[in-house]
């Protein structure tokens, strides 16, 4: 039984033992019904609602829940694809273009600490490397095997743009470095 129930039940013994007039009765009888301490009791008696849990906050409420938990989903999305997004600017790809004067003979090496690679062809020829971060400068080596010709090296770095070297010398050596970060 409730609070109400039990108020009521008293000052119904007080009025039966006469210690109350007719009008004092129905004075206290309406001062503990309008009680807002016993609001709940009397939204369930009298069909108000008084439900619990979600539903006690009606539509309105239940879809601006919904529309919170909405939103703190795509912001953990957008969390989430800002970190990769910064995972995968941990590579950048170098090219290294070897030209001069068609069909020299060339050899030798290109990269950094991560990723070195041996190479060697005839010009034109152009090779690309996906360098790490954490691997430091990129280096192309390149030698000419024969007296004849040019031999020019390009590196094209994401920061920084191109860096060249030729040489014309018997078996010379070209070296270009960049910092592709």
């Amino acid at each position: 039984m409730g609070k109400l129930e039990d108020q009521l039940k008293e000052l119904d013994k007080v009025r039966r033992r006469g210690l109350l007039t007719d009008d004092e009765y129905a004075s206290k009888r309406a001062a503990i019904i309008h009680d807002p301490t016993n609001l709940s009791v009397r939204k369930g008696r009298d069909g108000g609602g008084g439900g619990g849990g979600l539903f006690k906050w009606g539509v309105l409420g239940c879809l601006g829940i919904f529309a919170a938990i909405g939103v703190f989903v795509v912001c953990v999305i957008v969390v989430v694809a800002v970190a990769l997004s910064n995972i995968s600017s941990d590579t950048k790809d170098v090219t290294v273009r070897i030209d001069g004067t068609p069909g020299v003979l060339f050899s030798g090496s290109i990269g950094n600490a991560g990723s070195q690679r041996t190479v060697d062809g005839t010009t034109p020829q152009s090779f690309t490397i996906t360098g790490k971060k954490s691997s430091g400068i990129f280096t192309a080596v390149i030698q000419k095997k024969g007296a004849d010709g040019m031999l020019r090296v390009t590196v094209t770095c994401p920061k920084g743009g191109d860096q060249t070297q030729e040489t014309s010398a018997q078996f010379g050596i070209a070296t270009v470095s960049c910092s592709p970060f």
